[in-house]
């Protein structure tokens, strides 16, 4: 990894009594911010999906056509290994001889010129470097709006800060999605409700309480991933009436339940196991749509890695989130 362009329970709760009025406060035009950039992080994997995230941004506002297979081939090739048949796409040369027309060389101040050559060596499309401020200004005299979406996340929203599990900007987003009223009156268990209510349709819903042993559902049988396919599957004009969602806030309510698992975590509260399920069902493409694989495969990362440090036991023996999610978990 590269750095600055160098090498790198209870029947009935107060939530389940609010939750049809509940509605998340940001709209999609109007996303929550923490009002502060993330640094280059220390979480090298994290930093890498950041940094990837970044450029196909930029390089789809830039080039278009060819971007999403190259993403597609380095995908491809992270996960199954280099296809030697693959045709390699050039995607660094098209960027950069889109920086070099007029069009775009007119938008620059003299000093920034000579940065557009970098772009040909940093190799942000592997998340290999992080830009620096230099090339984050370019990219912005060029595709504003791009360096939001390095500083924070996906539409301004500060996705990395709670991906990276900082447990003040995690309280603070949390703070920032409820209503005064939700804060004073709910517990955390409360709150992961009105989440699970929020993105599971109003025909799949289930209290926390009702979750059961983790991995024994089928994964086709997933609230999370039923409510994910009755929104895909739907016409353009079509109304799911109970049973849909609305989807304006889909981007706030996953970082919420990131949010809310993190805190969980850190407080080794006994809902963080019904925030797992929660979590590993939106990891069954819901991330992925609305966000990128590379932010979904880190997440399924993430909670792995913390699944396996908080305790869960079936039948008095401790089972593994291998165990949970992979061995007895159907797919």
């Amino acid at each position: 990894m590269m750095v600055g362009d160098r090498q790198l329970g209870q029947t009935e709760t107060y939530a389940e009594k609010v939750h049809e009025s509940f509605t998340m406060r940001a709209k999609s035009s109007e996303h929550f911010t923490l009002d502060r950039p993330t640094p280059v992080l220390e979480d090298t994997a994290l930093e890498r999906v950041r940094v990837r995230h970044w450029f196909f941004y930029v390089a789809r506002f830039a080039i278009e056509g060819v971007v999403d297979a190259k993403n597609h081939l380095l995908w491809e090739a992270h996960v199954l290994g280099p296809d030697p048949q693959a045709q390699e796409i050039k995607l660094v040369k098209h960027l950069h001889q889109w920086i070099a027309e007029d069009a775009q060389l007119a938008k620059l101040r003299e000093d920034q010129l000579k940065f557009g050559s970098s772009v040909k060596v940093a190799k942000y499309e592997e998340g290999a470097a992080s830009p620096n401020e230099d090339t984050i200004a370019l990219f912005e005299s060029l595709v504003p709006g791009s360096r939001a979406e390095y500083e924070y996340g996906p539409a301004g929203e500060p996705l990395w800060v709670v991906l990276a599990g900082k447990i003040n900007a995690c309280e603070e987003y949390v703070a920032q999605c409820f209503s005064q009223d939700v804060l004073m009156n709910t517990d955390l268990r409360d709150r992961v409700q009105l989440v699970m209510d929020a993105l599971i349709a109003p025909a799949y819903r289930l209290s926390s309480n009702e979750i059961g042993e983790l991995g024994t559902q089928k994964k086709t049988m997933h609230p999370v991933w039923l409510t994910h396919v009755n929104e895909l599957t739907k016409l353009p004009n079509e109304e799911l009436g109970q049973d849909g969602l609305d989807v304006t806030t889909i981007d706030d309510q996953i970082i919420l339940a990131i949010a809310l698992w993190h805190i969980a975590a850190n407080r080794k509260e006994k809902v963080f196991h019904e925030l797992e399920w929660l979590v590993m069902g939106l990891c069954y493409g819901v991330i992925a749509h609305h966000f990128s694989a590379d932010i979904q495969a880190y997440v399924l990362s993430m909670l792995c890695a913390k699944g396996n440090q908080m305790p869960y036991s079936r039948g008095g023996q401790f089972v593994s989130f291998e165990e949970r999610w992979t061995t007895s978990f159907i797919g």
